[in-house]
């Protein structure tokens, strides 16, 4: 994996001291399988109580939500600069990620192993905050493309 280690990275890793500890300690402390499972747990707890935040004041099944969700990912990239929105309408959100600078924290910390961990969280959140839509990973940094491109499809109820 590159790492590109300008002011994206050394942001990341400065946000990412506690859960790179947290990781450092799991990795030094469990078997391989038991510390991604716990590392994959941590993981989705985080983005379950992020997202239980940001749709506070949505109903579960609404357009509405999916539209806060679609704001809140718009907004991510603008304030990023290394995703992009790629499609965003009323049933349909596609992003692309040109780099991951967690995963690249990762890999220079040597806790790569864990980087897919992170990736299942979207699956996780997808079916408990937005059960009526499909989300898919067509490629990802993780697993060696050169970019992350994700999709989540809502079914429209007719």
């Amino acid at each position: 994996m590159d790492v590109i280690r300008d002011h994206i990275f050394e942001q990341k890793l400065q946000q990412s001291l506690a859960v790179l500890g947290f990781i450092s300690s799991i990795d030094s402390n469990l078997p391989r399988k038991e510390a991604f499972n716990v590392v994959k747990e941590a993981s989705f707890n985080f983005i379950l109580a992020y997202y239980q935040h940001i749709f506070k004041d949505t109903l579960i099944n609404t357009e509405e939500r999916f539209a806060v969700f679609r704001k809140n990912y718009a907004d991510h990239c603008q304030a990023k600069g290394y995703c992009e929105v790629v499609v965003s309408s009323r049933d349909e959100l596609v992003v692309k990620f040109n780099r991951c600078p967690f995963a690249e924290v990762l890999y220079e910390k040597k806790l790569f192993q864990y980087a897919p961990a992170f990736c299942l969280s979207d699956i996780k959140f997808t079916e408990v905050y937005l059960p009526e839509v499909t989300f898919s990973r067509e490629s990802s940094i993780v697993n060696g493309a050169s970019k992350c491109i994700m999709r989540w499809q809502r079914e429209v109820k007719i």
